[in-house]
């Protein structure tokens, strides 16, 4: 049991991260796209330092074509962004770019005549700045910023002459000091983010969810089927309309109280919910009665549909040995049907299937 209940939490975690990531890839796009824009124009504006502290002709073209063809590829970059899907795919391609900066920045450094390490090492300083200003996963950008901090020193011991061992001991110092600043505010503002997002989303949950049933509210409900009718319209498909209630709700209530008649009301729609496909919409309209909205599917689907909600409560809904039954008003969509008409003629349909004895799906061809 406890572990069924702690892999349903963490399962719902997932979601909540993913759907953060999601929200994220969204709010960052146009920000990427321009620190791209801007990360390539100052690939190219390095061109000026390094053609001056490069000696040799033949470095000097490679190193012209390497930021060039670096450039390029920052800008097919800032051309996609808008075209990816999951900001685990963007925060990988971004990590990609970092590296190969990382690179070209080694490899630059490495064929400088008589690198200044001290100009060098504000340069790797900038770097790891702006590896962690750029959206990115926390792990990613931390590890981006390591890999090129350890080949910056590396190269340097390589590469340049003479290091002066005070300074070059300062300079570690300094890369620790900026990349572990770096990553706890990084850190500290993706935890502060996603908490705002947990807040936010909560929020929006709270204002368009029945409290009792966990279903849609009118608010929600409203909402989802304009956009469900407009998208059905459009493309020519079907849409249907299920308007239920228990019957004799007053008389549970009466009987039982009214504890017991939430507990029902919260139970049929879960019953519900698990015959739905997740297109569907479940909400409470208003006390014992519930609207099923069914985007793509026919009348006769959904006429199907009601009797097997019909049986299901029948089999499933008892109250000390009572068994609980629901009538159903099912209709279909035409060309010029709004919500509020379907609605109308879904409860007509609904009152005459009580009037003829209840427990019955009552349609309109």
């Amino acid at each position: 049991m406890f572990g069924t209940e702690k892999e349903l939490r963490n399962e719902s975690q997932l979601i909540k991260r993913s759907s953060y990531f999601d929200c994220k890839l969204n709010l960052s796009r146009r920000y990427v796209i321009i620190l791209i824009i801007v990360a390539s124009l100052i690939n190219l504006s390095m061109l000026i330092p390094d053609l001056k502290l490069i000696e040799s002709d033949v470095t000097r073209i490679d190193v012209v074509i390497i930021r060039v063809v670096y450039s390029l590829i920052l800008l097919v970059v800032a051309y996609k962004v808008n075209s990816i899907k999951s900001f685990r795919v963007l925060s990988a391609i971004l990590s990609i770019c970092e590296l190969i900066a990382m690179g070209i920045f080694l490899f630059v450094f490495s064929r400088y005549g008589h690198p200044n390490f001290m100009i060098q090492a504000m340069g790797m300083f900038i770097l790891i700045l702006a590896i962690f200003l750029i959206p990115n996963r926390w792990a990613y950008m931390l590890s981006v910023a390591i890999l090129g901090t350890v080949g910056f020193f590396l190269c340097a011991s390589v590469f340049v002459s003479s290091i002066n061992k005070m300074e070059y001991a300062a300079a570690i110092s300094y890369a620790c000091i900026v990349i572990l600043l770096c990553a706890i505010s990084a850190s500290n503002s993706e935890k502060h983010r996603f908490r705002e997002f947990l807040a936010r989303s909560e929020l929006e949950r709270i204002s368009t969810t029945d409290f009792l049933t966990d279903t849609a509210n009118r608010l929600k409900m409203s909402d989802e089927a304009k956009k469900w009718i407009e998208f059905c319209k459009r493309h020519d498909l079907p849409l249907s309309l299920i308007f239920f209630d228990v019957d004799d709700m007053k008389n549970i209530n009466d009987s039982h109280g009214h504890s017991a008649g939430d507990k029902l009301l919260a139970g049929l729609a879960k019953l519900v919910q698990r015959q739905l496909r997740s297109s569907d919409v479940l909400a409470r309209w208003g006390g014992d009665e519930f609207v099923l909205l069914l985007p793509s599917v026919s009348l006769d689907s959904a006429i199907s549909l009601a009797k097997r909600i019909e049986i299901s409560v029948k089999e499933n809904m008892i109250i000390e040995g009572d068994k609980i039954t629901c009538s159903f008003g099912v209709v279909e969509m035409k060309r010029q049907s709004t919500f509020e008409e379907l609605v109308r003629e879904a409860d007509s349909l609904m009152y005459i299937a009580k009037q003829q004895g209840k427990d019955m799906v009552e349609f309109s061809k």
